[in-house]
């Protein structure tokens, strides 16, 4: 009888462990979920970052090199598995390049002037013409 009694106190004292650690993964779930998220979310900014300076780079390039220079360039399809837009526009102090996507923006400035078409995911041929930074 006494084996009987030591058995069953073994099976309770199993559960109650399993319990508490049960108890202990439900309450530090959530924790860990949201810093996976923010890892994911600063990998995304700092894969955007550097497709902005990359691009920023190549411009600054052209118009460093003068007429008559033509590269050809890749930028990255999507920013971890999510689609992105390149554009540039007219800032307060001169053309501004921005790279969006949908958890945010990163933008750098330009020393070119007159712009041509818009960079955009994937391969990319830029050419200064006179001055004028033509994508095509």
């Amino acid at each position: 009888m006494l084996h009987s009694n030591n058995l069953g106190q073994v099976s309770i004292e199993f559960m109650a462990y399993f319990g508490m650690l049960l108890l202990i993964f439900v309450a530090f779930s959530p924790v860990v979920f949201n810093q996976t998220m923010e890892v994911r979310k600063q990998s995304m900014a700092m894969e955007s970052r550097r497709i902005a300076t990359f691009v920023e780079r190549e411009v600054n390039s052209a118009v460093r090199f003068g007429d008559g220079y033509t590269r050809r360039f890749t930028v990255p399809e999507k920013i971890s598995n999510h689609e992105y837009n390149i554009t540039i526009y007219n800032g307060t102090y001169g053309k501004v390049l921005e790279v969006e996507w949908s958890e945010g923006v990163e933008n750098r400035q330009l020393i070119a002037t007159k712009i041509g078409g818009y960079p955009k995911p994937g391969e990319n041929n830029i050419e200064n013409s006179d001055g004028l930074i033509i994508f095509s």
